[in-house]
């Protein structure tokens, strides 16, 4: 990677402030050149980043949502937020390389929903993880009962 002339302690001398302002250029330029290496990669491996991201954002907040229902540690379930929220928002970031080109279809509205609820399971379990413990196991035993009668006709 290449280092930003900006921390070179040499620009910090008072009588070459053109050699700053070029610099200062030639450093925005290898940013953008970069990010714009990124965005290619991104939109060149589509297929491949959701086939990795979409999976890993459902299974990590799965996790996350266990770990809150089994009444496990604070330390072991903020953990489990800290890694969940990362694939959600690389896939945001991932989809926004698309809309950056103008790309506007069903798959590109379809993602950023599924990294928002994910976003928002994670957030909820960070902030309110005793009300969501209570969720779920509403939702279980509902769902238990449910299977019971299906099972039973």
């Amino acid at each position: 990677m290449r280092e930003c002339p900006i921390l070179d302690r040499n620009i910090l001398k008072l009588n070459a402030p053109a050699r700053f302002d070029r610099k200062l250029t030639l450093c925005r330029k290898a940013a953008m050149l970069e990010l714009n290496t990124i965005a290619e990669f991104s939109r060149s491996h589509c297929i491949e980043i959701c086939a990795f991201l979409v999976p890993i954002s459902l299974l990590l907040t799965t996790t996350t949502m266990l770990l809150v229902g089994l009444d496990r540690s604070s330390r072991l379930i903020y953990a489990s937020i800290c890694v969940a929220i990362l694939p959600p928002i690389v896939l945001f970031l991932h989809v926004a390389t698309w809309w950056s080109i103008g790309v506007v279809m069903l798959p590109t509205f379809i993602l950023p929903v599924l990294a928002t609820i994910c976003l928002a399971t994670n957030a909820y379990a960070l902030i309110a993880p005793k009300h969501m413990r209570n969720l779920l196991i509403i939702i279980s035993k509902f769902s238990i009962a449910k299977y019971q009668q299906l099972v039973a006709n």
